[in-house]
C-alpha cells in the first residue's frame, strides 16, 4: 500500500475535554514515486527549508528533494503526514542511521498557523510509533542549540543528549536520542 490514512481520531487540546480536535495521519513507507501524499510531503519540506531552517544553504535537505521515496521509503524509512479537518498541517519522517537498529528522526515541521496546539507532539509520538514497528530500537535526532521549544518537546518525551552520529557542518548541533 502506498498510503494509507488512518480513521479520524480524538485529541484532547488541553486538559478540558470540550477541546476535541480531530485529526488524521497519511503513512508513506512505499517507494512507490507518483503519489500526491509524496507530493505533499514534498511542498512540506520545502516550506520548512524556505522558513525554518537556520543554516539552508548546509543542510542535507536538499539532496532528500531529489528523490524522498528513496530517502523515506521502506524498507529503512517511513514519513508520517498530519491533516486537521483534510488540511495538512505537518510532517515528520525517519531513515536508517549506521547504527544497527536506530533510526534518525527528521523533518519535523508544523505549519505555522497550526503551531503552538501541540501537534509537534504529536507528529513526533506517532513518527516513533512507526519507526518501533519497523524494527528500530532506538531514535537519534538532532537541532540547533538556539531552539528552545524544540529542545524542551524533546526533553518532556525522554530524549537525552547523544554523540553525533553525523556530520555537523558547523552547524553546532545538540544529539539526543531514546530507545523507541
Amino acid at each position: 500500500m502506498v498510503s494509507a490514512a488512518t480513521p479520524y481520531r480524538n485529541y484532547h487540546s488541553s486538559a478540558n475535554s470540550r477541546d476535541t480536535v480531530q485529526y488524521q495521519f497519511t503513512y508513506l513507507s512505499d517507494q512507490v514515486r507518483t503519489t500526491s501524499a509524496w507530493a505533499d510531503f514534498d511542498t512540506l519540506l520545502h516550506e520548512y527549508a524556505e522558513q525554518d531552517l537556520a543554516q539552508p544553504q548546509l543542510s542535507t535537505i536538499w539532496k532528500d528533494l531529489h528523490d524522498l521515496p528513496a530517502r523515506y521509503g521502506s524498507p529503512v524509512g517511513g514519513v508520517v503526514l498530519l491533516h486537521q479537518d483534510h488540511i495538512l498541517v505537518g510532517c515528520m519522517a525517519f531513515t536508517a542511521n549506521k547504527f544497527d537498529g536506530t533510526c534518525e528522526l527528521k523533518r519535523l515541521f508544523v505549519r505555522k498557523s497550526f503551531r503552538g496546539k501541540g501537534y509537534a507532539r504529536i507528529l513526533l509520538t506517532e513518527t516513533m510509533r512507526m519507526a518501533k514497528q519497523a524494527g528500530y530500537l532506538r531514535g537519534v535526532l538532532s537541532t540547533w542549540p538556539d531552539n528552545p521549544k524544540a529542545l524542551e518537546l524533546y526533553s518532556s518525551l525522554g530524549f537525552m543528549p547523544t554523540e553525533s552520529f553525523k556530520e555537523d557542518r558547523r552547524q553546532n548541533l545538540v544529539f539526543l536520542e531514546r530507545a523507541l
